[in-house]
C-alpha cells in the first residue's frame, strides 16, 4: 500500500530539498493511513476482550462455583444426614445422655 503511495498521489520525488504542495499530501495521506490502522487495531482488540469475557465463564463456573458449593453444602448435608437416625454417619448416644 505504501509503496505505490508517492503514485497514486501524483508525487515523483519528495526526497528533494524541496518540500511543497506535494509532500504535504503525502503526508495527510500517510496521516489517514495511520489513523485507520489505529482505529483497526483499537477494534480487534475490542473484539479480543469481548472474547475472553466469555471464554473465561466457563471455567470460573466449572472450577470456583463449584468448589464453593462444595465446601459451603456438604458440612450442611453431612450434618443433617448425621441428625437422621440410622442415617450415614449418625450421631452414636454419649454416654450420659439419655
Amino acid at each position: 500500500m505504501i509503496r505505490g503511495l508517492w503514485e497514486c498521489c501524483g508525487v515523483a520525488n519528495c526526497n528533494s530539498r524541496e518540500r511543497g504542495r506535494d509532500c504535504a499530501i503525502v503526508v495527510s495521506a500517510l496521516k489517514v493511513y495511520a489513523d485507520a490502522l489505529r482505529t483497526r487495531r483499537r477494534l480487534r482488540a475490542g473484539a479480543a476482550a469481548g472474547k475472553a469475557r466469555i471464554k473465561t465463564l466457563l471455567p470460573f463456573v466449572l472450577l470456583i462455583l463449584s468448589a464453593l458449593f462444595v465446601t459451603t453444602l456438604v458440612p450442611g448435608l453431612l450434618s443433617v444426614l448425621r441428625g437422621l437416625k440410622g442415617g450415614i454417619g449418625a450421631l452414636t448416644p454419649r454416654p450420659g445422655d439419655t
